[in-house]
């Protein structure tokens, strides 16, 4: 807006002379833990394009989407950072092992694309989660991610378990920059309600819905949980299985969110990683406020807070990152789920509380090792 909407000229200057250096203190400390990733390029909107004259023998994967975001006004379209109604999409993906040559800045090529509205996208996942042993898992990404971005991290995620799951996005509209931090966490407030309907609408299909939320999208999972719960709707969440990987979640924030939940069944499920450097980061900006992402399952007072609230938190930093930040652990865990359960530790636990992932792949407390 102009400064004359705010007052005088020198009413503004002073505003910004005192707001200024806080902010710019805020980005320094997300981009210093951000940006030790480094300098990858990121998807632009060409990458959803479907190539011409692929042969849809070529997809490997279908990924479905449902999004709150607006469409841009680039060239070409793609759903950006503004603030629009529900709209569904679904992919059909290459990972360029045939004749299909993924986009120059994405690992897949799209195959086909298309439009759905609510009822024939609901019918379309019901009908592949209705095949043996197949489960619905919606994922939330976390901020500073694209559209198009959180389309690939689904698939790369689903390419590990695309016999199992039948992949679901709920993109929220991050502003996918650096300095979007803020406005990503009002987003995150007004998505809470369309991510609720989503889950009503999934868990209605009779089907098994995993649900996982990836950074700040573990703080909208929580949100939509507690009001699911204060709707009235505790069927939906009965019928959810609920991680949160790396949750940018104030500590006391979630004491709150999950006393209001409650206890879920099985158990909800936290992935942590005391190394993480994006969560230290917004811990600082945060005033210090710890990150739930980021505890130690060695510390007794977390112990004693996993056991009270009926969770399982794992402390997953034995585990093999994908850049420098540590924040991202992922693929690996997916790796290990995808297992078979007998050597799958994430399947063999069944008890709440807190437990560290040790090197050899084993889960361990207080006590020793955890399972058989």
């Amino acid at each position: 807006m102009a400064a004359g909407h705010h007052g005088p000229a020198s009413g503004q200057h002073r505003l910004q002379a005192a707001v200024s250096p806080r902010i710019g203190r805020w980005m320094a400390v997300l981009m210093t833990g951000i940006l030790l990733a480094g300098c990858a390029d990121r998807p632009g909107p060409q990458s959803l394009l479907p190539v011409m004259g692929a042969p849809r023998a070529a997809a490997e994967l279908t990924v479905f989407t449902a999004t709150d975001r607006a469409l841009a006004a680039t060239q070409p379209p793609v759903y950006g950072g503004g603030r629009g109604p529900m709209t569904y999409e679904r992919y059909a993906l290459d990972a360029g092992e045939g004749d299909v040559a993924p986009s120059a800045d994405a690992d897949f090529a799209v195959v086909a694309r298309q439009r759905l509205d609510r009822a024939g996208f609901l019918d379309r996942v019901g009908d592949l989660a209705a095949q043996p042993d197949h489960k619905i898992v919606v994922f939330v990404h976390g901020y500073n991610n694209s559209y198009q971005e959180a389309v690939f991290r689904l698939a790369d995620l689903a390419l590990e378990v695309r016999q199992q799951a039948v992949p679901v996005l709920f993109s929220w509209p991050s502003e996918a920059t650096v300095t979007g931090y803020v406005s990503d966490r009002d987003s995150v407030a007004y998505a809470r309600g369309d991510l609720a309907d989503l889950l009503t609408d999934l868990t209605a299909t009779g089907r098994p819905v995993v649900l996982v939320g990836h950074s700040m999208g573990g703080w909208l999972v929580m949100e939509t949980l507690r009001q699911l719960r204060l709707d009235g709707r505790g069927h939906v969440i009965a019928g959810l299985e609920v991680g949160l990987v790396s949750p940018d979640i104030d500590l006391d924030v979630f004491r709150t969110q999950v006393m209001a939940v409650g206890r879920l069944s099985p158990p909800l499920t936290v992935l942590t990683s005391p190394d993480d450097r994006v969560l230290a980061a917004s811990a600082r900006v945060a005033g210090g406020r710890m990150r739930l992402g980021a505890v130690r399952a060695d510390d007794p007072q977390i112990r004693r807070m996993a056991q009270q609230a009926g969770v399982r938190l794992i402390d997953i930093s034995a585990l093999p990152a994908s850049d420098a930040t540590n924040h991202d652990r992922m693929l690996a865990v997916v790796a290990l789920r995808a297992a078979p359960v007998r050597s799958n530790p994430l399947e063999d636990l069944r008890q709440t509380g807190a437990y560290v992932l040790g090197g050899a792949g084993r889960l361990m407390n207080r006590t020793g090792l955890v399972g058989p």
